[in-house]
């Protein structure tokens, strides 16, 4: 079952320069450059957070998305957005920007990573 988008948000979302969206988890994925920063499941939007925006989540008592995957629960980057957020389009938008931003720190990250250890296995060949 694919979930339907929760609106105003997905408007909100769309309006975001470059976002697409595709089915993903049973639900909607929005992506920025091929990597996703939002995700709608059972009429919940989840937008992604982490160092610079995690507190945001936990202050207003909001959990992770938990996927499921043959029987084992995962606990992923993603936090349900409370729902004054998501019908208020300045904050939503204030919200996905930080998420956006989050979500590239990550990939540069894990480019500068991927980077450092080729670098390294060079290293030892020689």
């Amino acid at each position: 079952m694919v979930h339907k988008p929760i609106e105003p948000a997905h408007s909100e979302l769309l309006s975001l320069c470059g976002v697409n969206v595709r089915p993903m988890f049973g639900g909607l994925g929005y992506f920025d450059a091929g990597k996703m920063f939002g995700l709608v499941h059972t009429d919940k939007l989840y937008l992604r957070a982490g160092e610079t925006n995690v507190a945001d989540y936990l202050i207003v008592g909001q959990m992770p998305f938990v996927h499921e995957v043959h029987g084992e629960h995962h606990a992923l980057s993603f936090y349900s957005v409370p729902r004054p957020i998501i019908e208020e389009p300045e904050l939503l938008r204030g919200w996905a920007e930080k998420a956006l931003n989050e979500t590239r720190r990550v990939t540069s990250r894990q480019r500068i990573s991927r980077y450092n250890l080729a670098r390294r296995g060079r290293a030892l060949k020689h």
